[in-house]
């Protein structure tokens, strides 16, 4: 119904008017500091393979040039998808050792590549491996960033959040602006908001959207399990929360978690969820990762 965006000194104050699920008429104020609002996750940047794979060949080859056995010869040849590793000499004069080392030095250099980019893989519902944002990460790199938001949250006096807390902070996401975004399995980053972008923004898709409630729920209650939940064309979060069998829930290693949709623009209290999403879960096709 409103938002208003507000430079105050070292701070920026955000307010919000907005209808939950009830049609009862809400309200959120709070002020980020803005070294954190304009400082995190600056460098964070779409993924693309071709730099990824510019950087795992560069590895590569330093390691090939610092081997200390000349005689065994390799050669790198870096190909569009992957890069392929020719051995010279005859079968049995083959530098076996040298290939399984420049294999390592391949699995090292992605993984590095990956964590200084703030990406991570995963095998998604289909059983392919996919590269993301490492939500989980960059929702506990945001709790402290989140914290004022915490603090303005409805809750009991006993300080234990309640069901009427999760809604308020669903509502409130679910009326930001929704920008659309493509299969979590293509888009590799396209559109993904980090929590202070998306706030700056006004605007987020479903897993920035899930990363900002992921890190508001952990800050509320630190030792509280959460789980982002991979659709083929979404995501949502999971609680672990006591739960009822009216409740839409997954279990996951013996423990329950109850679903919450952050992306709206439907306003779903928690335990509800949208029709796709519902088929896409009762069929088994999700994947879920944990909050460490």
């Amino acid at each position: 119904m409103a938002f208003e965006k507000l430079k105050q000194g070292q701070q920026t104050q955000f307010n919000y008017v907005w209808l939950n699920h009830q049609q009862q008429k809400l309200q959120l104020s709070f002020a980020l500091d803005n070294r954190q609002l304009f400082g995190l996750f600056r460098k964070f940047k779409l993924y693309q393979p071709h730099l990824a794979q510019r950087y795992v060949y560069v590895s590569m080859q330093k390691a090939l040039v610092s081997w200390p056995n000349k005689k065994q010869r390799v050669k790198l040849i870096s190909r569009p998808n992957d890069i392929k590793i020719v051995a010279y000499g005859s079968q049995d004069e083959q530098p076996h050792e040298l290939m399984q080392h420049l294999l390592q030095i391949q699995y090292q250099a992605q993984q590095t590549y990956l964590e200084q980019n703030t990406y991570s893989q995963m095998t998604n519902a289909f059983g392919n491996q996919v590269i993301k944002p490492d939500h989980m990460r960059i929702a506990k790199e945001s709790l402290e960033f989140v914290q004022p938001i915490v603090e303005q949250v409805p809750q009991e006096l006993s300080g234990y959040i309640t069901r009427d807390s999760i809604n308020f902070l669903l509502s409130w996401l679910q009326s930001i602006p929704y920008s659309a975004l493509e299969s979590r399995s293509e888009s590799m980053g396209l559109g993904f908001n980090p929590p202070n972008k998306l706030l700056f923004e006004n605007q987020g898709d479903c897993d920035s959207k899930s990363t900002l409630f992921a890190a508001i729920m952990r800050a509320f209650v630190p030792n509280l399990g959460i789980v982002m939940v991979y659709l083929p064309n979404h995501a949502l979060v999971g609680l672990q929360i006591p739960y009822s069998q009216a409740d839409e829930y997954i279990e996951l290693d013996g423990n329950y978690y109850v679903l919450a949709e952050p992306t709206g623009p439907a306003v779903l209290p928690l335990a509800e969820i949208g029709v796709e999403s519902k088929r896409a879960i009762d069929a088994g096709s999700f994947s879920a990762e944990s909050m460490p």
